[in-house]
């Protein structure tokens, strides 16, 4: 339902850099949470975190005490004496969980699971309706028609965890169609050149026009 977390860039919103804009941009890991409807809290401030910054006291001051004091001396002793502190440390400190009030949702099915964990990224189509993405062109389609834009519709490219390309308009998913431009010389090559005809002088299109010169005043 719900992260709590620092305020680590992986989490937090990042600024826009278009100050006429007054949304902020999601990070990849933030956006994939508002879709899947998960909340995130983050806080800088280490009295918000009590819970987790007495833990990490307890692991970096108390814990080295009570190894010491039960002369441990290699990560196999650790390691065994760990099993037996933890229950201690639960037993004193730990809040019991009601498992009765569950948060849990049921999970999406696998293809928007595939659409969430996914990695996104802002094009503008060009006059073509198509799109650049890593060098490559591509044009949109749904049910086997091609989908026309405006130049430079700003358009969202999702490059789905299968790795699959789709492109997303208007809350609308569309598959992505790549295309390859053939060099304008290579087809000039292949299309034979039409040879030039001069009639011959005694034409008769040779002698129904003269020449005049004008002569203005």
């Amino acid at each position: 339902m719900t992260f709590y977390t620092d305020k680590r860039t992986i989490f937090t919103y990042q600024k826009s850099s278009d100050k006429t804009e007054e949304k902020d941009t999601f990070t990849q890991f933030s956006r994939c949470c508002d879709e899947l409807g998960v909340e995130i809290i983050t806080t800088s401030i280490p009295q918000a975190k009590g819970r987790i910054e007495r833990l990490w006291g307890t692991l970096q001051d108390r814990l080295k005490n009570e190894l010491i004091l039960a002369e441990v001396t290699t990560i196999e002793e650790a390691n065994t004496f760990l099993k037996e502190f933890i229950t201690k440390f639960n037993k004193q400190f730990a809040i019991s969980i009601d498992y009765n009030n569950s948060v849990f949702v049921d999970a999406p099915n696998n293809d928007k699971i595939n659409l969430f964990l996914s990695i996104t990224s802002t094009r503008q189509t060009d006059n073509s309706s198509s799109i650049s993405y890593n060098n490559k062109k591509y044009m949109a389609y749904n049910n086997k028609k091609l989908k026309v834009f405006n130049s430079k519709t700003k358009i969202t490219v999702i490059k789905a965890l299968d790795e699959t390309l789709y492109l997303k308009y208007n809350n609308q998913i569309y598959n992505l169609l790549e295309y390859i431009l053939v060099p304008i010389k290579n087809i000039e090559n292949k299309v034979p050149k039409s040879k030039a005809h001069k009639p011959k002088p005694n034409h008769p299109w040779n002698n129904q026009y003269t020449s005049q010169t004008l002569s203005i005043k």
